[in-house]
């Protein structure tokens, strides 16, 4: 079955609904987010769907979104001051179509994710929210690369403390063995 926009504004509300919730937060499981959401949208929608559908629907909703975003964000940095905003879609989506081969379809579901977090990371910001790490450069020596510790300095600071780790506890009980 095809999903009508307005389905997909629906699926998109109650999954950011369930994000929301101040009670929960993010405490709950995977499991337990997608039955509210499941439940909350089968409510609401005039043809009830089942977990695989609605899941399914939302990785792809969440793909095409997603690149449509940066798309969007890209050409909003890119765009003269003063310009019109509906300039910066009318590009945006003449991009995706130039990248994708097809026409944005998502919409309804934009209007309602352009201001969600998830949507609108800075860059450099994975989607678990941890900072990606630049790699340390590489020297080329003698034609072999050599990798460069980033921290140089932090195993001289370990190896100049005067006060050292006490042995754990296998260790002792085998030097304890060793000198009876």
């Amino acid at each position: 079955m095809l999903w009508s926009p307005e389905e997909e504004k629906i699926l998109e509300e109650h999954r950011l609904d369930a994000t929301k919730n101040p009670y929960i937060d993010n405490s709950q499981t995977h499991e337990s987010f997608w039955n509210t959401v499941i439940a909350n949208y089968n409510r609401a929608a005039d043809r009830k769907r089942n977990k695989d559908k609605i899941t399914g629907k939302w990785g792809e909703m969440a793909k095409e979104v997603k690149l449509f975003v940066e798309l969007y964000k890209k050409l909003k940095k890119e765009w003269p001051s003063g310009a019109n905003d509906l300039d910066v879609i009318e590009a945006a989506r003449a991009e995706y179509r130039s990248r994708q081969g097809v026409s944005f379809t998502h919409n309804e579901a934009w209007k309602v994710l352009r201001e969600c977090p998830k949507f609108n990371m800075p860059e450099g910001v994975m989607n678990n929210r941890r900072r990606q790490q630049p790699e340390p450069p590489v020297i080329f020596l003698d034609g072999k690369p050599l990798r460069v510790d980033p921290n140089p300095n932090q195993t001289e600071l370990l190896d100049d403390d005067p006060i050292r780790r006490p042995p754990g506890r296998l260790a002792s009980r085998k030097s304890c063995k060793s000198e009876v």
